[in-house]
C-alpha cells in the first residue's frame, strides 16, 4: 500500500516530470549532434584521402632539399624559399 502511494506521488511530481522532459530533449539533441559528427568525420576522412598523395610528394621534396646541404653547404635554404617552391610546384 505504501509503495502504491509513493508511485502516485512520483507520477504527480511536476518537478520530476519537467526534469525528465528536459533530459529527453537533451538526449535527443546529443543524439542529433553525434549523427552530425559522424557525417563530418566521413567528410574529413574523404578530404584527407584526396590530399594524401600530395602530402607524400611534398614531404619527399622537403627532405630531399633538406639533405642537399649535406652535399654542399651552398644548398641551404630558408623556409620561405621552400614555401615558394612548394607553391610553384602545386
Amino acid at each position: 500500500m505504501r509503495l502504491q502511494a509513493e508511485n502516485l506521488n512520483l507520477l504527480e511530481d511536476e518537478g520530476l516530470i519537467h526534469a525528465l522532459a528536459e533530459s529527453k530533449e537533451k538526449a535527443t539533441d546529443v543524439s542529433a549532434q553525434l549523427e552530425q559528427a559522424v557525417v563530418n568525420m566521413r567528410k574529413i576522412n574523404e578530404n584527407r584521402e584526396q590530399y594524401k598523395g600530395c602530402a607524400k610528394k611534398a614531404a619527399a621534396l622537403f627532405f630531399v632539399l633538406n639533405d642537399l646541404n649535406k652535399i654542399n653547404p651552398m644548398y641551404q635554404f630558408s623556409l620561405d624559399w621552400y614555401k615558394k617552391l612548394f607553391e610553384k610546384s602545386i
